[in-house]
């Protein structure tokens, strides 16, 4: 009697445990869009980087390419749906900074242009 009082306390306290320690599930949207990055005559070896949107300081990206300074190039990446930053460290874009924030939509292609600084 004292061994299985004892069992269904231990798998109560079991259950307990795990209701309280499971976590919610953050589903990813479903499909992958296109991002097409151009980068037109960069004066620095460098490359291309991706992250995702809120990285930190001592994020890693995600996805890159690596290009040569004076050499057009165009990348394109599949990702999946989702905010990202795209990091171009030889060239800015049309609006004068290094990186640019772009939502990726599903079956959807975004380009990005870079130019040399």
């Amino acid at each position: 009697m004292k061994r299985s009082t004892f069992m269904i306390t231990l798998m109560a306290l079991f259950a307990a445990v795990f209701m309280l320690t499971s976590c919610e599930k953050n589903e990813l949207p479903a499909g992958t869009g296109t991002l097409v990055v151009e980068v037109s005559s960069p004066k620095y070896d460098s490359e291309v980087e991706i992250f995702p949107y809120g990285m930190s300081d001592q994020a890693y990206p995600i996805a890159g390419e690596s290009f040569k300074k004076g050499a057009s190039k165009t990348f394109t990446f599949v990702l999946n749906a989702g905010d990202y930053v795209v990091e171009c460290g030889g060239a800015v874009s049309i609006d004068g900074r290094s990186s640019v924030t772009v939502q990726i939509q599903v079956g959807q292609e975004h380009k990005v242009k870079f130019v040399g600084k």
